[in-house]
């Protein structure tokens, strides 16, 4: 994983230095810190001013198809296929541990603004919200056709955006899921992977 200074379009600095590929990446709220899931299983944890590295973690889902920072920056969120684990960033303990949408495989998941929930995006479309107090399902809905392969949830946590396989980005109103705004984007052609994604798709 490169560091990027976007205004010069330069490479800054050679993080993750792990063997295998790198499923995901999140920055928290604040831009401090940096989390990579990687193939092996590891969580490498970075403090972004300093571009060092405070931990490496080997955690029980294998395969993690996505990662997500809380608003505060103190937990993690991982999600694979019918999982998904919340996790303290500092030292690594357990907060919580449930399946995903009942017989949806997820593919991407996002922390709701107040910090009481997760957005997990599915290989059907559709997008839930999963309260973080029983696993409950809160809200769903459907904008895609094909793998949501990203989330993102404005600051103030009234709009949610979402990418997909599908070559559509929308942003959505995230207390009624009513769409705002669909782009059609150019997605190269290129096989799927067992995960539903290729990696120049994501």
């Amino acid at each position: 994983a490169w560091m990027w200074d976007v205004r010069n379009r330069t490479k800054q600095k050679l993080l993750a230095p792990n063997r295998g590929r790198l499923w995901s990446t999140a920055v928290s709220p604040d831009g401090n810190s940096l989390a990579i899931g990687c193939e092996d299983g590891a969580i490498l944890h970075y403090n972004l001013p300093r571009m060092t590295l405070l931990k490496r973690r080997i955690l029980s889902i294998p395969e993690r198809h996505d990662i997500a920072i809380d608003p505060a920056g103190d937990r993690l969120a991982l999600v694979e296929q019918y999982r998904f684990q919340v996790i303290n960033g500092h030292d690594g303990t357990l907060c919580f541990d449930a399946p995903g949408p009942p017989g949806i495989p997820n593919e991407s998941i996002a922390f709701s603004a107040d910090d009481r929930s997760v957005w997990i995006g599915g290989g059907t479309g559709w997008i839930h919200r999963l309260d973080l107090a029983n696993g409950a399902v809160l809200d769903r809905y459907q904008h895609h056709q094909s793998w949501v392969n990203v989330l993102a949830i404005s600051r103030a946590g009234t709009r949610i955006a979402s990418a997909s396989i599908d070559g559509t980005i929308t942003v959505a109103n995230a207390a009624t899921g009513r769409l705002l705004l669909t782009l059609d984007i150019i997605v190269p052609k290129a096989e799927p992977t067992r995960r539903g994604v290729s990696d120049s798709n994501r």
